[in-house]
């Protein structure tokens, strides 16, 4: 192995590394749940069947960015089934979240034992779980969340800065959620006392985040005729005030666990 690279490998990068062999390991396991209308709809960007596709928007919501991501990935493996390719591009998450709690500890002031925070996060179920399985959850956050932690590494770093920028918009193109995550990059914009950031510039960086997520649901509206959800859940997405409570709920039972 290459020097630079040993001594990058610290005990706290070998915890995330040892995860993500593990993973590799069990992609093979049986799918389970909805996994293989994922799969099908990756499979879909190489076979242009349109049943896989109609059968992806009828279970659904999300976008179709994970299942184009695979499809992508799945062309420079060609030896490989769709459905490893899928499980090994989850894994990857366990790579950007142990990587993006590192660099997020070594920001804070008065830092955390490393080590112990990525066995928390890590080895929680859930994340452990999505880690390996062949959805669009995971995979999106952990990439958001490494994409805010190089905002603020960043400072004066315009290639850094520009791969963040790229990193957020996918994060968002391939699941809507991480929007949630754009008031952090805000944030950062405000709170370096050695720079004096204009409005102007906190725009650009939002629009250049922005500029993936909207040529995604620009190329949906030409290509499926519909904008941001099929129409079949439409009904059952729009607002209602018991429905929001409730998926607040559901997802502070999430975050709690």
């Amino acid at each position: 192995m290459h020097p630079i690279l040993i001594s990058q490998l610290t005990p706290a990068r070998t915890i995330y590394l040892c995860a993500f062999l593990l993973h590799l390991l069990t992609s093979q396991l049986p799918l389970v749940n909805q996994e293989w209308v994922f799969i099908d709809a990756a499979r879909y960007f190489l076979k242009q069947n349109p049943v896989l596709l109609e059968e992806y928007f009828s279970y659904q919501a999300n976008t179709l960015g994970m299942p184009i991501l695979v499809a992508s990935v799945a062309k420079l493996l060609p030896g490989l089934n769709i459905s490893t390719v899928y499980r090994m591009v989850s894994a990857t998450s366990i790579l950007l979240l142990g990587e993006a709690i590192i660099r997020a500890n070594q920001l804070i002031t008065k830092g955390y034992n490393t080590q112990s925070v990525l066995l928390c996060v890590l080895v929680n179920p859930l994340i452990w779980t999505f880690a390996g399985r062949a959805t669009a959850d995971l995979f999106p956050a952990s990439l958001a969340i490494f994409s805010v932690v190089l905002f603020w590494e960043a400072s004066n770093n315009a290639p850094k800065a520009m791969l963040a920028m790229l990193g957020m918009g996918l994060a968002i193109t391939l699941k809507y959620h991480a929007l949630l995550l754009l008031p952090l990059v805000v944030t950062e914009q405000f709170t370096r006392k050695h720079r004096k950031i204009s409005l102007t510039h906190l725009l650009l960086r939002l629009l250049a985040i922005l500029i993936i997520p909207a040529s995604y649901v620009l190329a949906v509206k030409y290509y499926f005729n519909y904008w941001f959800t099929p129409d079949n859940f439409h009904e059952m997405l729009r607002f209602n005030f018991g429905n929001f409570l409730n998926n607040l709920l559901v997802y502070l039972g999430y975050l709690g666990i």
